[in-house]
């Protein structure tokens, strides 16, 4: 289940939010660059369920060190601890 109220959490959140997650900073994460400037983020969430692997793209889209968007692609369902971290924001 998809709780856009998680995904929309993130959008115009400094991408140190991001960088310092505990969840995004423990999965691999793959990096690639229009040619407008918009980083794209895919933070890889694989599990292996019932011997067959199961992909969740975090997809995550940031201009100017900020989140413009996060998406999710595949197999996914949200959490609520998917949200930008208490602890990051009283960092600011």
């Amino acid at each position: 289940m998809i709780d856009q109220k998680v995904l929309d959490a993130w959008i115009g959140a400094p991408v140190e939010f991001l960088d310092s997650h505990s969840f995004f900073a423990s999965v691999p994460v793959f990096k690639t660059y229009t040619e407008n400037g918009i980083e794209i983020r895919n933070y890889k969430n694989r599990k292996w369920i019932n011997g067959t692997s199961v992909t969740c793209n975090n997809m995550f889209y940031i201009k100017d060190k900020k989140v413009l968007e996060y998406v999710l692609v595949g197999r996914c369902k949200t959490m609520p601890y998917l949200v930008p971290e208490k602890r990051t924001l009283n960092l600011n």
